[in-house]
């Protein structure tokens, strides 16, 4: 094996599948990347054996072949490069060791491998038991992702709350991820019928590898065949175990109507959430929200730290109080584009449900604390 390549092509194809190498193993070769040369094409390959990433580039191949060599060490002799166009070679020895030499610089390093044949194999769903095979634009994908990855639970004991949910219906994706106290919510609808419906957990570790590396241009196809999904795009894949558990019935969640709706701008209110945060409780994060005519209140009472409250004009005539963890309010303005949203809400024991002001496709769910 033996080709040559700028810093640029082999610095690009390693961010893209570092995220499935894993920094310690009681398999070595985990800790490795493949690296695989057919002409001038090169792939390389990274699995946790949970997710499994690819990736393609054009190189100047001289030799075909295949090995693995450490990750990370290899990773960053590359980042370590002059400039983007600093070309550099690697060639497999006959002592079976990587040599790579960099002429710009007078360099020379040698990376121990492993054989190619012990490198896990990388999965993929079997074509003949597809449960769901699709197409949509990368740009669309990446933004229901941030909308919804940030409620998934991060607890790894509550399984199927870690992840994010795809529902295909005949016309549109939904993607939906909770950790029974936020609810995230996005929908897409489709311009054709879709060509299967069903549904699958996504972990949303491998989610946030997904919206890392997706493009933001070009069409991304999903496939699944039920225990394995692929995300395909740009000459890379991304394949992920899915989470055979039961994702909670989110429709049960959503309420069916409010008693009050204020329209408040975002941006305002993010800040003023920020700035009393503050002197919130380091533990429960709780913050107050009052309600009168006209006007919000969000306030802090917390006695040890300190208390503070702003107040904003808003459009509405709610005349309650609520209690909502701010870390969860700050994370959903972050989030929503719009400057205008409306907050919709029943009682100080209801959800609140936050849904920007010029789109129906989204909105954000949160369980209210006690308010003393």
């Amino acid at each position: 094996m033996k080709f040559s390549a700028t810093r640029a092509i082999l610095e690009e194809a390693l961010t893209t599948i570092s995220g499935a190498v894993t920094s310690s193993s009681s398999l070595p070769v985990l800790e490795h990347v493949l690296i695989e040369v057919d002409g001038n094409n090169l792939i390389l390959k990274a699995t946790d054996l949970e997710l499994s990433l690819e990736t393609e580039g054009k190189i100047s191949g001289e030799s075909d072949g295949s090995c693995s060599v450490p990750a990370r060490k290899f990773q960053n002799l590359v980042q370590s490069l002059p400039s983007a166009e600093t070309e550099l070679s690697l060639e497999l020895t006959d002592d079976e060791q990587v040599k790579m030499t960099v002429d710009e610089i007078n360099s020379e390093f040698l990376l121990p491998v492993l054989p190619s044949d012990e490198f896990p194999g990388l999965p993929e769903p079997e074509s003949q038991n597809l449960e769901l095979n699709f197409k949509l634009s990368c740009d669309k994908l990446i933004d229901m992702l941030r909308n919804t990855q940030f409620a998934a639970s991060t607890d790894a004991t509550r399984g199927y709350l870690g992840g994010v949910l795809f529902d295909l219906g005949e016309k549109e994706l939904t993607v939906v991820a909770t950790d029974s106290h936020r609810l995230a919510l996005h929908k897409l609808e489709y311009s054709e019928k879709a060509p299967a419906k069903g549904s699958i957990l996504v972990p949303v570790g491998a989610i946030k590898e997904l919206v890392k590396i997706l493009p933001e241009e070009g069409e991304v196809k999903v496939v699944s065949d039920g225990n394995l999904t692929e995300f395909i795009f740009d000459g890379s894949r991304l394949v992920s175990r899915l989470i055979n558990e039961e994702f909670p019935d989110y429709h049960r969640v959503i309420p069916d109507d409010y008693e009050n709706r204020t329209t408040i701008d975002c941006r305002r209110m993010l800040d003023a959430v920020k700035r009393v945060s503050l002197v919130a409780d380091e533990k429960t994060r709780r913050l107050i929200l009052d309600f009168s005519a006209g006007e919000l209140t969000v306030k802090a009472e917390n006695t040890e730290e300190g208390q503070g409250e702003e107040k904003l004009s808003i459009d509405g005539n709610a005349n309650l109080k609520i209690a909502f963890n701010g870390d969860y309010l700050a994370e959903v303005l972050k989030h929503i584009s719009d400057n205008q949203i409306h907050l919709d809400l029943i009682s100080a024991d209801s959800p609140g449900t936050f849904r920007p002001m010029e789109a129906e496709d989204y909105l954000y769910i949160v369980m209210p604390m006690r308010l003393t």
